[in-house]
């Protein structure tokens, strides 16, 4: 399954949101939503595979955060996304990726 957490891309905050603090940023002002559809999954499970990481010490300003998660696993992965299309892969930034961003957008 997938949980997604998000505001609206375009908001702007003082501050710059870790990843890690998303839902404390935001204090429940967020939506939430739960995406079961195995196309979905299978998409964005193909896709993190295939990503390329950078390196990078800078934290993103986060808009969006996923938690993949699988039924037989308590190993989780976290992506989470920018306003201006940065995406982290377990805190890890990656190389820009248009069909990942579109596929985050679409199922947000």
């Amino acid at each position: 399954m997938l949980k997604i957490k998000s505001v609206p891309l375009e908001l702007s905050t003082p501050y710059k949101v870790n990843c890690d603090f998303f839902e404390t940023a935001f204090d429940g002002e967020f939506n939430e939503k739960i995406i079961r559809e195995t196309a979905d999954i299978n998409l964005m499970c193909s896709l993190i595979k295939n990503v390329v990481y950078i390196k990078s010490d800078n934290n993103i300003d986060t808009r969006v955060k996923i938690y993949i998660g699988f039924e037989k696993s308590t190993k989780k992965t976290i992506i989470c996304l920018s306003s201006n299309h940065l995406i982290t892969v377990n805190g890890k930034l990656i190389k820009m990726n248009k069909k990942l961003v579109n596929l985050i957008k679409k199922i947000m």
